[in-house]
């Protein structure tokens, strides 16, 4: 609680201190006064604001399964566009197969942070592309105007002739490595 006596039509700042941000959540602050200078506020419409903070994301987390950080890759890749990054980021996948609501269409576009020392990369946590696998209908990820984001040790495995694993509009710096295509193709 800061007490403080302010006069009419200046403004201050008040150092609030150091707070530690909880990752992955929002971290709320809220602002309030009560009788300003000692007097009743007959205008307190103005007297209050809060506003939502969130981390951005920076270093290693696991996608897939209800024990993980994201329990799916709409949610990790959803987090990362509207939050971005801070720092190199590894979604690392747990060996498994996946189909539907876990590989529903990814389409990330350009998020904040990107940058050549903030890659973003998916990648098999047990570095075999035949330990994950992912069976799709349409491209599990749709990438539009992303630059360097990297794709490891995955397989990918198209239900139809016509479906693709990857789909890149407008990207650049795109490193796909040590990836098994099961007739899928990068469009």
């Amino acid at each position: 609680i800061v007490q403080q006596t302010i006069a009419p039509g200046i403004t201050t700042s008040i150092l609030v201190g150091d707070y530690l941000m909880t990752s992955l959540l929002d971290n709320s602050i809220e602002v309030e006064t009560n009788l300003p200078n000692g007097q009743v506020d007959l205008g307190s419409y103005n007297n209050d604001f809060e506003m939502t903070l969130f981390t951005q994301l920076n270093g290693s987390y696991t996608v897939g399964g209800t024990s993980s950080d994201f329990i799916f890759l709409n949610d990790a890749t959803s987090y990362l566009e509207q939050k971005g990054v801070c720092g190199p980021v590894f979604f690392d996948i747990p060996d498994g197969i996946y189909n539907g609501a876990v590989v529903d269409e990814m389409v990330i576009h350009a998020y904040p942070g990107m940058s050549e020392s903030n890659p973003v990369t998916f990648q098999s946590v047990s570095v075999d592309s035949s330990l994950v696998i992912f069976n799709m209908t349409d491209p599990v990820f749709s990438l539009q105007g992303v630059k360097y984001m990297n794709f490891r040790n995955i397989g990918f495995h198209p239900n139809s002739a016509l479906d693709h694993a990857i789909a890149l509009d407008s990207c650049s710096h795109i490193t796909i490595s040590h990836c098994y295509f099961d007739d899928g193709r990068i469009l």
